[in-house]
């Protein structure tokens, strides 16, 4: 669990950009509870490959509540990470995220 912990963090951009050192389980609740900053969403953002537009879709947000919504941004930066885990790296990672049914309501139609 500490790696995932690790890996969840680094996709979330870090002690810097959370504003404080996440060393357990409980301080990312804490975290998430206190609502992260601004500069989350673009690690996020970064870390999985879809553009702002996309996230906010994927996450049934507007692009602008996406700030307040810590526990989703969580959520899909533990995805993020143990995707880049199980696939061996991120560029994986982010391609299979963004190929998948999580990513389509923000996908055009092909036809």
């Amino acid at each position: 669990m500490l790696n995932e912990l690790r890996a969840v963090v680094g996709t979330l951009g870090g002690e810097r950009t959370l504003g404080r050192r996440v060393s357990s389980d409980r301080d990312l609740r804490e975290t998430i509870r206190e609502g992260f900053r601004p500069a989350v969403v673009e690690e996020v953002i970064r870390a999985s490959g879809l553009t702002l537009k996309e996230l906010a879709s994927a996450l049934d947000l507007s692009s602008w509540s996406l700030r307040y919504e810590s526990d989703r941004l969580y959520r899909l930066a533990r995805i993020v990470a143990i995707a880049d885990d199980f696939l061996g790296s991120r560029e994986r990672a982010s391609s299979w995220l963004c190929g998948t049914e999580f990513a389509a309501p923000c996908r055009p139609e092909r036809t």
